[in-house]
């Protein structure tokens, strides 16, 4: 039987590379918000890794409790890919419509871009069932 919280923690787990990546995401994120004082706009760039952590909130929301392997609902695999295309133009959005705030925003897109490419396929691999 497995645990949903375990679950959502091993997810972010294998997503961040055994949490190494959460060292740049909390810089960017500390710089976004002391930018916030002076641009309120620096928030938008703290939606961005929403994107990423929906799905791995979703995979564990909707564990399969009876298989035996690390398991969840089918259509969170759908979900994952839909976030990653929201990631992907949020970040172009973010990029192209914030001036003044450009090099936070790619420091920003960089960052969560391989961890979004990870949560997903992490996601879809939590929904086929199949691990590499």
């Amino acid at each position: 039987m497995i645990n949903s919280i375990k679950f959502s923690e091993w997810l972010l787990w294998q997503a961040t590379l055994q949490y190494a990546a959460l060292v740049p995401l909390s810089l960017v994120c500390l710089w976004a918000l002391w930018r916030m004082r002076a641009d309120p706009r620096a928030l938008f760039i703290l939606a961005i890794p929403v994107c990423w952590l929906t799905p791995l909130a979703f995979a564990g929301a909707f564990v399969d409790r009876t298989a035996q392997e690390a398991k969840t609902a089918d259509w969170v695999g759908w979900v994952a890919l839909t976030a990653l295309t929201a990631q992907f133009a949020w970040s172009i959005w973010a990029v192209a419509r914030l001036k003044g705030l450009r090099w936070l925003a790619s420091a920003a897109v960089l960052v969560n871009a391989p961890i979004g490419l990870l949560s997903a396929a992490v996601t879809g691999m939590a929904s086929s069932g199949d691990w590499i």
